[in-house]
């Protein structure tokens, strides 16, 4: 005798059949037992550079998925970098877009200035506006702007 078909809960009948509607959360899923050193991507390498350890806090956990995740953006655009044909970077290279407009240099030249790291403005960049920034330029940008703020003190 074969297995009979699940019965689905869900009250709207235009709902599809995998609808999750009827789907009732009995307790919460406890993550403090989670160890982040060993389960998750390139958690090792991270920790060890932000200098983390157990036990986890609210804090130390925002920490480490903020890095996590910009380290994990850095990778995707590396990725994607390479995936690219030499004539696809050729015409990229010419097209680059450097040239940013008052308010977004104000946007990142404060960012520059509250700390920001010339990778983290670079995804920011990519995210936000879609502009794609080299890392040289970001770099020039970020020693141009510090230099122009110490120079005001």
């Amino acid at each position: 005798m074969g297995r009979k078909p699940k019965e689905y809960n869900c009250p709207n009948p235009e709902h599809p059949q995998d609808c999750l509607c009827d789907v009732v959360v009995k307790e919460t899923t406890p993550i403090a037992n989670m160890d982040f050193g060993n389960d998750s991507w390139f958690a090792k390498e991270i920790i060890q550079h932000l200098g983390l350890s157990s036990p986890w806090d609210d804090e130390k956990m925002l920490r480490f998925l903020s890095a996590q995740v910009l380290f994990y953006e850095e990778v995707l655009i590396g990725l994607r970098k390479a995936r690219l044909s030499d004539l696809e970077a050729e015409r990229r290279k010419s097209e680059r877009k450097t040239l940013l407009d008052p308010a977004q240099m104000r946007e990142v030249q404060e960012m520059f200035v509250d700390g920001a790291t010339s990778t983290s403005v670079r995804i920011h960049l990519m995210s936000k506006y879609g502009i794609d920034m080299t890392p040289s330029y970001a770099s020039h940008l970020r020693r141009r702007t510090i230099e122009m703020v110490e120079g005001t003190e």
